[in-house]
């Protein structure tokens, strides 16, 4: 016979306390089945959640309509990740109507919100579509002077600038240009005013890789030339990798030749400045 062993229960004691970390590794379960992890962007936006004050379980699982969240909301969390998820009507097929709403929601928000949050949002928002009015948007996110402290204007400006190279339009690049070309200014009056004026050359010259166009290179290679700033340099050879799809040592008399060769006659290229680049695959 089989003699019955009673349990902790039936002898009055008390069950066994839950191993510590049992909760810590269900968190981490959930984390590892979470489809997040299949984009950058989405776990941005999840770890947000978790780690922020106002965390809403419900947020995790259902994503709110951003043009009401604009609407209603005043919480600058969720209004940027309202913005940052405005995608281009016109791209999704959407009306004439929901893509006119959206630019002027974003172009509002990029030029005039209170919070850096939400400007940094829209700008973001902005570089992904293809509407001029975008390029119109964060032209006047960069050059219209903001009330921030000056490292926080200069990560807008930077965003702006990374923006306008992300659209790829052509006249996102002629600002781009101006910035990259842009002398140090007898206004710096210190060591971090100047550091911010390199970042934001540093920001238009990495813009410029996207860019298949003769005034680009032009411009890339007087900055290896001509640049004091190692990383500035740097970063030109770079773009002009990307640009020309041309393998070279970052010495600007290489890249001069490649972009002037002998062989075209002088007539032909004032004429049309654009033909020796045309020969070569760019624009």
């Amino acid at each position: 016979m089989v003699k019955h062993i009673p349990t902790q229960k039936a002898r009055g004691q008390r069950p066994a306390p839950a191993r510590p970390g049992t909760g810590l590794r269900a968190l981490a379960l959930l984390l590892f089945l979470c489809p997040c992890w299949l984009g950058l962007a989405g776990c941005a936006n999840f770890w947000d959640d978790v780690t922020g004050g106002n965390f809403d379980v419900k947020e995790m699982f259902v994503t709110p309509n951003p043009l009401l969240v604009l609407q209603s909301s005043t919480d600058g969390n969720k209004r940027a990740r309202a913005l940052r998820s405005l995608r281009e009507p016109l791209q999704v097929g959407g009306t004439q109507k929901e893509q006119d709403l959206h630019v002027q929601i974003l172009t509002a928000a990029a030029t005039t919100d209170r919070l850096p949050l939400c400007r940094l949002a829209a700008i973001q928002a902005l570089g992904k579509y293809k509407d001029h009015r975008a390029v119109n948007a964060l032209k006047e996110a960069y050059l219209k002077p903001k009330p921030f402290s000056a490292d926080i204007n200069t990560i807008i400006n930077q965003q702006a600038l990374a923006s306008l190279g992300q659209t790829k339009r052509p006249e996102a690049r002629e600002l781009l240009v101006l910035v990259a070309r842009e002398p140090p200014s007898a206004q710096d009056s210190n060591e971090v005013e100047k550091q911010q004026r390199t970042d934001l050359r540093m920001t238009a010259v990495r813009a410029l890789a996207n860019f298949s166009h003769y005034e680009v290179t032009e411009t890339l290679v007087k900055i290896l030339k001509t640049e004091q700033d190692v990383a500035l340099r740097d970063r030109a050879h770079e773009s002009l990798e990307v640009v020309t799809g041309k393998k070279l040592p970052p010495d600007a008399k290489e890249w001069d030749q490649l972009l002037h060769p002998p062989t075209f006659a002088a007539d032909a290229v004032a004429q049309d400045p654009g033909k020796k680049w045309n020969f070569l695959g760019w624009r």
